[in-house]
């Protein structure tokens, strides 16, 4: 058996991934390829698609912050338990879906290894190889929405000094998972996902596109052709450019320094919070939720303004085809008239130019 771990990184289309993995499970099992059931969230209380729970319990964050219950398995005992599950099915191959790893450091790394020992321990096979699937996509783009990220969860830095640190963050973070093999165990593989987005200019402005069927053509041989024609959507839409400097500007006043490199792994409720710092949350939530609609309402204002004019055009269109079919009419009513007045080859060639002569 081999264990895929899709290590993202963040803003690469992976929660997107994620639900096309939890949706389509059977699809993935059917190809030999099993993706476990993710942990309860908190708010709604239905199945993650991710399998954040494992690692945040591995790296001591908040359970609150990632809307997951905190009564997790750890990962060794979940990894083992998963195995078993993938080989019911019959499955060489078991998936696990986190993006938070790709902010692990060795020690970290180092725990999630042991924790596959100890699975291994527990059952009676072990994995050939850990591949590490690794999503590539514009370094600058990635970084910006990054970035926007980040501000939405109390982050003050200017784009011009945020935005290069974000890029710094994520090379940095490749290169950490690209050792693995040689400074853990030789078990690791890295395989860089390339191709997954494709780019082009429409009306002279940048798109780009994400292709859901060459990512799982990476999965399984032939896999991706039954997702040729499945679009991925965008699961955490950004805010526009306006609304995130905005931002900005108000966690530059309200977010307390210690908080912007933690903020988004606090909890309201952390008891390491003084109660200045958890007021400074609530307030940025507020705000943000504020902001967010606010954005949104202007969004359907400018629809509802386009659809109007669009309304207008449309009846000026109406209008005019009207005019003009009137127009027809009467120059046919007068043909009629006339007609009572010459001879039977006028009607003849009335009735070709109405169709009901052939």
């Amino acid at each position: 058996m081999k264990l895929l771990l899709h290590v993202g990184p963040p803003k690469t289309g992976t929660t997107s991934l994620q639900h096309a993995f939890d949706e389509n499970r059977q699809i993935l099992i059917d190809h030999g390829i099993y993706y476990p059931q993710g942990a309860k969230q908190l708010v709604g209380r239905v199945f993650a698609p991710s399998h954040h729970g494992v690692f945040i319990d591995l790296k001591g964050w908040d359970y609150a912050y990632f809307n997951i219950d905190s009564d997790q398995r750890s990962w060794s005992r979940s990894l083992h338990e998963w195995m078993l599950e993938a080989r019911e099915h019959s499955c060489p191959f078991l998936l696990i879906s986190s993006e938070l790893l790709s902010y692990f450091d060795d020690q970290d790394w180092a725990a999630v290894w042991q924790g596959i020992l100890e699975a291994e321990g527990r059952s009676e096979f072990s994995f050939e190889e850990v591949v590490l699937l690794y999503t590539e996509r514009d370094i600058e783009l990635t970084a910006e929405s990054q970035y926007a990220e980040h501000v939405k969860h109390g982050f003050w830095e200017h784009p011009d000094v945020g935005i290069p640190l974000m890029a710094d963050s994520i090379n940095s973070g490749r290169h950490r998972i690209e050792s693995l093999s040689s400074n853990v165990d030789q078990r690791f593989r890295f395989q860089l996902i390339s191709g997954f987005f494709t780019y082009s200019r429409e009306n002279d402005l940048p798109s780009e596109v994400a292709d859901l069927s060459k990512w799982f053509d990476v999965l399984s041989n032939g896999l991706g052709a039954i997702f040729s024609n499945a679009s991925l959507p965008k699961m955490n839409a950004r805010l526009p450019k306006q609304a995130i400097q905005e931002l900005v500007d108000f966690n530059r006043v309200n977010t307390p320094q210690r908080l912007t490199s933690s903020l988004p792994f606090a909890d309201l409720n952390d008891d390491a919070l003084s109660q200045e710092e958890q007021q400074a949350l609530r307030r940025l939530h507020l705000f943000r939720h504020e902001l967010s609609l606010s954005y949104e309402l202007r969004e359907k204002v400018y629809q509802l303004e386009l659809e109007s004019i669009e309304a207008k055009a449309n009846k000026a269109m109406a209008d005019a085809e009207l005019l003009a079919v009137e127009h027809q009419l009467n120059e046919v009513t007068q043909e009629l008239v006339a007609m009572k007045q010459t001879r039977g080859w006028r009607l003849v060639e009335l009735l070709r130019r109405l169709r009901f002569w052939t």
